[in-house]
């Protein structure tokens, strides 16, 4: 209730009188509700802070270490998002999807913003071989289309950026990042 009524340090104390009430699991979804209101509300910094501390307290638990992963390729925030990396494909195993996906991100937007081209291309090539390697495992799942589509982008294949765009979109991924690049693929 507190973090509806934008009260999110009223919530913290809430979840530290009652953290010795609550189960262990309930205690991880208190706090990470409180820290995606922190984001919500602008308070990136403490945000940052806060989901850092959660990964830690949590390095085994998998919706956390996604949601750190997540948000912190959304940020730009590149140690953190391959310290998450780490903790999924320590979850996952070699055979993992989450952080074949991460690291896809994170490696796609690094090779954009590369000085050398040979640089960039080598990072575009390790996101492909991530991105093919989802496309086996998971072939229907939207962020491998979202993949395919940006890597279908970065090599001018506009059609077929627009085409992995709206599968991402048909099967369940719709936010305005990827509302932006189908757009601009039209």
């Amino acid at each position: 209730l507190y973090q509806r009524a934008d009260q999110l340090d009223a919530a913290a104390d809430e979840i530290r009188r009652a953290a010795a009430k609550l189960t262990n699991e309930e205690l991880k979804d208190s706090k990470t509700q409180w820290v995606i209101g922190l984001f919500q509300s602008g308070r990136l910094e403490q945000g940052i802070t806060q989901l850092t501390a959660l990964t830690s307290a949590y390095p085994n638990d998998l919706s956390t270490q996604r949601l750190a992963a997540e948000v912190f390729n959304d940020l730009q925030v590149n140690e953190q998002v391959e310290r998450a990396e780490q903790n999924l494909k320590r979850i996952e195993g070699d055979e993992g999807t989450l952080w074949r996906a991460a690291r896809a991100v994170r490696l796609l937007r690094a090779a954009e913003i590369a000085e050398r081209k040979s640089a960039s291309q080598t990072l575009a090539k390790e996101a492909t071989q991530l991105v093919n390697r989802l496309q086996e495992l998971i072939p229907n799942w939207p962020e491998t289309h979202r993949l395919r589509g940006q890597l279908a982008e970065r090599s001018g294949r506009w059609s077929d950026a627009l085409a992995s765009y709206w599968l991402a979109w048909s099967t369940g991924s719709r936010d305005a990042g990827l509302a932006a690049r189908v757009l601009n693929a039209m």
